[in-house]
């Protein structure tokens, strides 16, 4: 067993070691309508900004969309990949998968991944 010393040294070298993860940007319903309805660029929207600033930012990564289940949020998902393609993301960059937790909130991440 290690030391009480070597342990909290071992357990900040861990901290420090590897690259740190950004949380997943949140773009809420209401403020995705708003956009929407007023015609606004996707990218007036914060969230939306900073995943593409993420996104090209990291070679071969990916942008993985989690939203609501069901008919609602998957039509809202396909139109959040959509204005992500309309900005020059590829679509196969681009994975939906259901589960953001919450109905009314859509999570946006980059991921590392290995497209070329």
């Amino acid at each position: 067993m290690f030391p009480a010393r070597c342990r909290r040294w071992l357990f900040a070298a861990m901290l420090v070691s590897g690259p740190l993860q950004a949380a997943p940007a949140v773009l809420p319903a209401d403020a995705w309508a708003a956009v929407v309805e007023a015609g606004q660029s996707l990218v007036t929207l914060a969230p939306l900004r900073e995943v593409m600033q993420r996104f090209e930012a990291q070679a071969g990564s990916r942008i993985l969309i989690r939203y609501p289940g069901g008919d609602v949020g998957s039509a809202w998902a396909n139109d959040v990949r959509d204005g992500l393609v309309a900005l020059g993301v590829a679509s196969a960059r681009i994975d939906l998968e259901p589960g953001s937790g919450s109905p009314t909130i859509i999570l946006i991440d980059v991921i590392s991944g290995t497209y070329p």
